[in-house]
């Protein structure tokens, strides 16, 4: 990326840039959390093996060798309090003295989960893992990965849920909010709505959440009202899905139109990734396409934007998968630089989904993307404004816990395991390593944008547009390009008007045309 800045973009214009030195990334596992196993079943999805094979996978290709290992601990009760009720805690606790059977006559009183005896220790020393790798990110600016387990996202202030049992993601936040962070983003990419997050950390506004999930309108688990684009959670932006399939493209899109425009505005000093890889080729439970490129590519959108990162692990369920999407994760937080492909069209009902989420938002950078929208004079299939959930949540008297899960069969195995395979070679033959961006701020110039003859993308804007640019062009074009000052103000309706213009000037160009910003106002 070249910048060049105008004498008349003045520095008043302007956010103070994020510096994120560069340093080691700090890692964080502990073997003892295979423990956390099931006892009464031969078969569960949420198994130690999801543990073995990322800590494998991650020292066959020495990503590990330069890391910045963290030793790990467990929380303290009083550290988990700030967000646990003391009473779950205790409760906790005591299950997990109790016997096998009486264990597991418990687990049919809450919702899609196990324990052993080991249980309660092994979900503190997961959460402690999770705050020393968060807490290590934000102090050094710098990036982490914890490893852990049991997973954390689903479990609510009171209550265990969804494999859940304490909730490390929101505990990190805020041990981060009590150690000087005033904001922190929550990317939660699990492909289950991130419900107990979503309550967790309702009431401080320092905290937001971005919800990344499968939904099928509220015919997918966990069934809840909440996890649409409409609820009541002040703090919570969710991208619900209602269609499987989604691939690396779709998500790249929600990454262009909603997360990058919303993270540009919101300023957070952390970023926390719930880092689920259960939207990945071949998982059972997310029926999703995302590839080992997709979550490297999306972890590097958000590293490069120079704000301290930590990954927390969530779910995750298909082996060939998970171990290398933690590969490629650990590989874009040491830095590496991966091919890219352009996306393609959105599906109908992600289109529709992007639209309901730009449209209720009080951001403003997607309220400038809104304005663009509604620009588009052209008469919509698609109506934002028909109720989002029809589903319903069945509460059993008795939650099943056993045959629950169907192991696959060989054959269904290796057809998943050939489907990566073919993916990762695609992204090796046809992948680029992006456009060569010459960015120049002038509060001057009209919006402009085109490609010069040796191929460099040449692009002017001005500091008030830049945000929008940055998130939803430039970091597509290029997803190495660094963050610089945004903008305190926004842009003005003639300011956008143009933006418009040039977009659909351009929307024929081979180079432009897979931009999401102008999939989704030309498609």
């Amino acid at each position: 990326l070249t910048i060049q800045v105008s004498p008349s973009t003045t520095s008043p214009h302007l956010l103070p840039l994020p510096i994120c030195i560069e340093r080691e990334m700090f890692f964080v596992s502990d073997e003892k959390m295979l423990d956390h196993c099931i006892r009464w079943d031969p078969y569960h999805i949420e198994s130690p093996d999801r543990q073995t094979v990322i800590i494998d996978r991650l020292k066959s290709c020495g990503l590990l060798d330069k890391a910045n290992i963290i030793h790990s601990r467990s929380a303290s009760v009083e550290e988990i309090e700030i967000v646990h009720t003391r009473d779950y805690i205790d409760q906790v606790k005591s299950i997990c003295s109790k016997s096998i059977d009486e264990i597991e006559d418990y687990c049919k009183t809450v919702e899609d989960v196990y324990m052993n005896e080991r249980t309660y220790d092994l979900a503190l020393l997961a959460a402690g893992c999770a705050i020393d790798a968060t807490l290590s990110a934000f102090k050094e600016k710098s990036s982490s990965f914890a490893v852990v387990r049991p997973p954390g996202h689903h479990a609510f202030p009171s209550a265990p849920c969804g494999f859940c049992w304490f909730n490390n993601v929101a505990i990190a936040a805020k041990h981060a909010r009590a150690a000087g962070a005033e904001r922190v983003l929550i990317m939660d990419w699990d492909v289950h709505a991130g419900q107990g997050t979503q309550e967790c950390i309702e009431g401080d506004h320092g905290i937001k959440l971005i919800s990344i999930h499968r939904f099928e309108h509220g015919r997918f688990w966990p069934n809840l009202e909440q996890s649409s684009v409409c609820h009541k959670y002040g703090n919570t932006i969710n991208v619900p899905l209602n269609s499987i399939g989604e691939d690396d493209s779709s998500f790249l899109s929600i990454f262009h139109l909603v997360v990058l425009p919303t993270l540009v505005h919101f300023q957070p000093d952390l970023i926390i990734v719930s880092c689920g890889f259960d939207a990945a080729i071949g998982d059972p439970e997310g029926e999703m396409k995302v590839s080992p490129y997709g979550y490297g590519r999306m972890t590097r959108l958000l590293k490069n934007t120079g704000i301290p990162l930590s990954l927390i692990l969530e779910g995750g369920y298909f082996l060939p998968s998970i171990a290398r999407d933690a590969e490629f994760v650990v590989r874009a937080l040491e830095d590496e630089i991966f091919p890219i492909l352009p996306t393609t069209a959105l599906s109908p009902s992600l289109e529709e989904t992007l639209r309901r989420v730009i449209s209720s938002s009080t951001t403003p950078t997607l309220q400038s993307i809104q304005y663009l929208l509604e620009k588009d004079g052209r008469k919509r299939t698609l109506d934002v404004t028909s109720p989002e959930y029809k589903g319903s949540r069945i509460v059993p008297e008795q939650y099943p816990t056993r045959d629950i899960y169907q192991e696959r069969t060989k054959e269904q195995h290796e057809t998943f395991v050939k489907e990566l395979e073919d993916t990762i070679h695609t992204y090796e033959k046809n992948g680029t390593m992006g456009s060569k961006v010459k960015l120049t701020l002038d509060e001057d110039a009209p919006f402009s944008m085109k490609e010069s003859v040796e191929g460099e993308i040449e692009i002017i804007t001005s500091s008030s547009l830049h945000p929008i640019i940055h998130s939803t062009i430039i970091s597509y074009l290029n997803p190495e390009t660094p963050s610089i000052p945004s903008s305190l103000s926004s842009p003005s309706t003639q300011q956008l008007d143009i933006l418009y213009e040039v977009l659909l000037s351009v929307s024929s160009h081979p180079s432009f045309s897979h931009i999401p910003l102008i999939r989704i106002l030309t498609q």
